[in-house]
């Protein structure tokens, strides 16, 4: 295969360490500037959602939080959760921050009712149990 009029290896320069630090600080600038998005990549990859015919069950690993910690908010067709706690002297030196929260709004497969929701959080897993709103039908005239 002639790869000569294409390829030169000018532009193929070996790695720079440099630039693994420059990536990481610009991505630290995106998600400062950005933070709802960062957050929403965030809590998709750590949220398993599954339903059968009567219930929606979903699971969203936040761990460093106590149950007191956590809000939930169930609407028709999504779950809302918010966890705020105040850090310690040693984690504000540490992070820089002096809250640690966490906020998502999920989109569910099917109408639940909020009423009947039941919540579990255990070694930083929470997972609620939310009964499907039956369906009615329409009869056509």
């Amino acid at each position: 295969m002639d790869c000569g009029k294409w390829y030169r290896p000018e532009f193929f320069l070996p790695w720079d360490h440099r630039f693994g630090h420059h990536m990481r600080n610009i991505g630290k600038m995106m998600s400062q500037k950005f933070p709802e998005l960062f957050e929403k990549m965030r809590v998709l990859e750590s949220t398993y959602i599954a339903e059968d015919q009567d219930r929606v069950i979903v699971e969203i690993d936040i761990p460093g939080f106590e149950k007191d910690d956590i809000d939930l908010r169930v609407g028709d067709y999504y779950l809302e959760v918010s966890a705020e706690r105040d850090h310690n002297e040693e984690e504000i030196k540490l992070r820089g921050t002096e809250k640690k929260t966490f906020k998502a709004k999920i989109s569910l497969p099917a109408r639940v009712k909020g009423e009947d929701a039941k919540a579990v959080y255990k070694n930083g897993v929470l997972r609620v149990v939310l009964k499907k709103e039956s369906e009615k039908s329409v009869s056509v005239n």
